[in-house]
């Protein structure tokens, strides 16, 4: 039960960083993470929490790098292979 009260608030720190950012655009969206995370780290559940590096895999990492790949271009993309390629064999 005390991993869906953790869960669920990490949620809510989520959300709270995703309402902060609409007030404050210029600060980077790495910044408000961390201070949310910092701000959760007081809360009492905190105290004793490990994360383990399976599911920080899969729940946090993997939606990022799934989102940063919805994000690029194919022009940029295919910019970097060919500029990369051109390293190699120039």
């Amino acid at each position: 039960m005390q991993t869906l009260y953790l869960v669920g608030l990490l949620l809510v720190g989520v959300i709270a960083a995703n309402i902060v950012k609409q007030f404050m655009p210029r600060i980077p969206d790495a910044f408000i993470f961390i201070g949310m995370g910092l701000l959760l780290s007081f809360t009492p559940i905190f105290h004793n929490f490990e994360l383990e590096p399976e599911f920080f895999m899969l729940v946090i990492i993997a939606p990022l790098m799934f989102v940063d790949g919805q994000r690029q271009s194919f022009e940029k993309i295919r910019q970097n292979l060919v500029s990369s390629s051109c390293y190699q064999w120039c």
